[in-house]
């Protein structure tokens, strides 16, 4: 028990100045097999799930910092650790101080491969819903900052949900400039 006890500690300790954990800066400037090499410290899935959930002074998880530095291998190893993990969809809602989830950043970012990863784990109906503190979803944001890749493969999504639904989605007669 002394062990386990031990590594949480250690793996959950944060920095006074930025509040970062080892898995935030590993997200941020690590590598995959330094990920890797942390996440192997985590014996269960809960144990994972709760370390990734842990915010910096910013509001963010690991899970934000590795889709903001862009890093897709290193969100994948975070994933793969806790993809089975009950709480595992509730990871992915987390929001930082703007009311980001990682879905958000990964959209300001355009990292359409992460967002792939971060939706084919997750229940899209409610990440997709998800709202910021300006009331955005993922894809309303795309939408406002132009960015037409993201703007389409979010649209896509939400047609999918809604194809047995009558109602019109709120936000198509919107989406008329990417046409």
């Amino acid at each position: 028990a002394e062990s386990f006890l031990d590594r949480v500690a250690l793996l959950s300790e944060q920095n006074n100045d930025t509040g970062h954990t080892v898995l935030h800066v590993a997200a941020i400037k690590g590598t995959e097999s330094t990920i890797k090499t942390v996440m192997d410290c985590i014996v269960s899935e809960y144990e994972a799930s709760q370390l990734l959930a842990i915010k910096d002074k910013c509001g963010c998880t690991p899970i934000h910092l590795a889709v903001q530095s862009g890093k897709v291998e290193i969100l994948d190893a975070m994933i793969n650790q806790v993809k089975n993990c009950g709480a595992f969809s509730d990871l992915l809602k987390i929001q930082n101080r703007s009311g980001n989830t990682a879905l958000h950043q990964a959209d300001s970012k355009a990292m359409a491969d992460a967002m792939l990863d971060l939706l084919t784990l997750q229940q899209e109906e409610q990440l997709l819903d998800v709202r910021n503190k300006f009331g955005l979803t993922a894809l309303e944001s795309a939408r406002r900052g132009r960015n037409v890749e993201m703007a389409h493969f979010l649209g896509d999504r939400y047609t999918r949900q809604l194809s047995d639904s009558w109602e019109k989605p709120s936000w198509h007669s919107e989406f008329q400039w990417l046409q």
